[in-house]
């Protein structure tokens, strides 16, 4: 009896489509859950790969890095090399010769006009004054002002060229004193050495965007003063950035900051020597 009775509740229950469709939806629940579960598995696992790689690819950026710091040293020492006498005093020579002759700019550009010669100035002497005091603000201004107005610096160096002329122009008869009476005499050594060092930071400016020495005021000018205005067309835009790419930079800036001082103290003492060879001639 007890058997009939338990086959019956079996038959009731499987005939039941109520809770056949209870346990097919708790099935289908279930193995929603175990997929999910296995993604987020899967995303973990990605992760700590994603992080291992990053920790791969940091090392081989820092000893990259050394290495080509290594390299950067090597060539520097191999390129100091002794001089004579003679090639010394003839490299002292064509440097002073590199400063140049005085002329006076035939032609400005149109910005460059309209920021000085339309505003009252009429002589070269009100010209080099207000240049020079606008040269003087623009190079003291703040990295934040420069990345917000990118051809400000741009147009400094142009102003530098005017300011450089000057000095050249009131230094020219001690300039032409030295190159008569050397390398017997060194008359006038003090001004030619501050001469000699402007004219090397006007031609490092110029050789950034192309240029060299033998490009013309006027032509030096105008690709400044071109160059700064297409960088102010440029629109400043906030971005958020990730933690990464600001370690990255500060990485960067620390590796760029290393070179250049290296480069710097290795042309500061092959310049010094040119310098202090200038001043030690009886």
């Amino acid at each position: 009896m007890n058997f009939f009775f338990r086959i019956l509740i079996l038959l009731y229950f499987l005939s039941n489509p109520l809770w056949a469709e209870d346990t097919l939806s708790k099935q289908k629940e279930l193995e929603t859950k175990i997929k999910l579960l296995e993604k987020e598995l899967e995303i973990e696992k990605l992760k700590k790969e994603l992080a291992e790689q990053k920790k791969v690819n940091k090392k081989k950026e820092i000893s990259s890095t050394e290495k080509s710091k290594e390299k950067d040293i090597a060539s520097s020492k191999k390129s100091i090399v002794p001089k004579t006498k003679n090639q010394l005093e003839q490299e002292i020579l064509d440097q002073v010769k590199l400063l140049g002759k005085f002329k006076e700019p035939i032609r400005y550009p149109p910005g460059f006009e309209e920021m000085f010669l339309k505003k009252g100035c009429k002589s070269w002497y009100c010209l080099t004054k207000r240049a020079a005091k606008k040269m003087s603000k623009i190079f003291k201004r703040s990295e934040k002002y420069n990345l917000r107005y990118p051809g400000n610096q741009i147009r400094g160096m142009a102003l530098y060229e005017i300011f450089y002329l000057n000095t050249l122009k009131k230094n020219e008869k001690k300039i032409n004193e030295f190159i008569e009476n050397w390398p017997e005499e060194n008359k006038n050594a003090k001004q030619v050495i501050n001469m000699v060092r402007l004219n090397k930071s006007r031609e490092k400016m110029r050789n950034a965007l192309g240029m060299d020495l033998n490009t013309s005021v006027e032509d030096a000018l105008e690709i400044y003063w071109i160059m700064g205005d297409f960088l102010d067309l440029g629109v400043v835009k906030k971005q958020k950035i990730s933690k990464d790419l600001k370690s990255r930079k500060k990485f960067l800036s620390e590796y760029k900051s290393t070179i250049l001082k290296f480069n710097s103290e290795f042309k500061k003492n092959k310049d010094k020597l040119l310098y202090d060879s200038i001043e030690r001639k009886d």
